[in-house]
């Protein structure tokens, strides 16, 4: 039994695959090219950057962090023939400014825990200056 969320989405996705017209694309970029950008839900990278699909690798996370990115991008470009890495950040993001101890004080709370090692070492990446 689905959620009204699931139900959503899997109505969106059987549309979607309905009109997908694009099954013909092969999986290296076309413009040679890999971008590694935030996830934040606000922004739309490849309306911003005039990007069509199939154009580059798009990489999505958390403050739009190389390290992270770091396994992606190498398979872009060693595997995929990726030649350009873009690394784009954005100003309002929710990383920005925030401490690496909120990060872990806000999910002890969230998990009901005072005392977690895996918490503890947790790096979630923040950071100070875009």
């Amino acid at each position: 039994m689905s959620t009204p969320f699931e139900s959503e989405i899997l109505a969106a996705n059987a549309k979607y695959a309905s009109t997908y017209t694009h099954s013909g694309l092969e999986c290296p970029p076309k413009k040679r090219a890999v971008l590694i950008t935030c996830m934040d839900c606000r922004l739309d990278p490849k309306s911003a950057l005039g990007f069509e699909l199939g154009e580059v690798t798009t990489i999505r996370n958390a403050g739009a962090s190389g390290l992270d990115a770091a396994r992606s991008v190498l398979l872009t470009t060693h595997v995929l023939g990726a030649q350009e890495i873009l690394l784009i950040k954005h100003t309002r993001c929710g990383l920005l400014g925030v401490p690496e101890e909120a990060v872990r004080g806000m999910m002890k709370k969230n998990l009901g825990v005072e005392e977690s090692k895996e918490v503890d070492n947790f790096d979630s990446l923040t950071f100070f200056d875009l």
